[in-house]
Parts: structure tokens; sequence; C-alpha cells
């Protein structure tokens, strides 16, 4: 499996698929709030030691029945950003699309 972390020119890229917040569990039916919340835990803690200049996130979602409701773009917000670098968040609303890309993590 690649390396989802690249660094061209001083720049911290990192691309993660968040798959809904369900980690290795192939069936979302199968995962509840708290697995999803030990999952995404484990994300907010990657990203605050990566310390990633650009975050990409496939598969997260705001407020989606997939994960109960929970708002995962929210989590990551409040539990991987320092103070002194603010998140930026650009959503791709085309068709078919539920991608977000974060910056400024």
């Amino acid at each position: 499996m690649p390396n989802p972390l690249m660094s061209i020119s001083g720049i911290k890229l990192i691309s993660l698929n968040i798959a809904h917040g369900r980690g290795p569990i192939l069936f979302q039916s199968l995962v509840n709030q708290k697995t999803i919340l030990k999952w995404m835990g484990k994300t907010a803690t990657l990203l605050r030691e990566i310390k990633p200049d650009i975050v990409t996130l496939q598969e997260i979602d705001e407020d989606s029945q997939w994960n109960g409701n929970l708002n995962l773009i929210g989590y990551l917000r409040e539990n991987s950003v320092s103070a002194s670098r603010p998140m930026e968040c650009t959503t791709d609303t085309t068709e078919n699309s539920n991608s977000t890309t974060e910056t400024g993590f």
C-alpha cells in the first residue's frame, strides 16, 4: 500500500479515505457510533502527529445515516487542529460527489 503522506517542496499532503468512520469493518450496518468515534479518534491523532499542510478526505460525512448522523468533519476539526493552524474546508458538491478538502491542519 502506498504511503498516503507526500512531501513536495516542503508541503505535506495527506489523502485519506475515511470510509464513513467504519475503520476496517466491511459492513457499515455492523458499526455503532462508539466504534466510529474510536476510528475517528485514531485519525485525529494521526493528523495531529503528522501536521500536514493539506488534507484531502474521501467518504467523510457531515450528517449521514451511514454513521448515525455524526458530523465526522466537525469531529476532525475539533480534535486534530491546533489553535495556531485553523482549518479551512471546501466541499465538492458536483453530482455524485461527496468529497471534502480540509486545509490548514
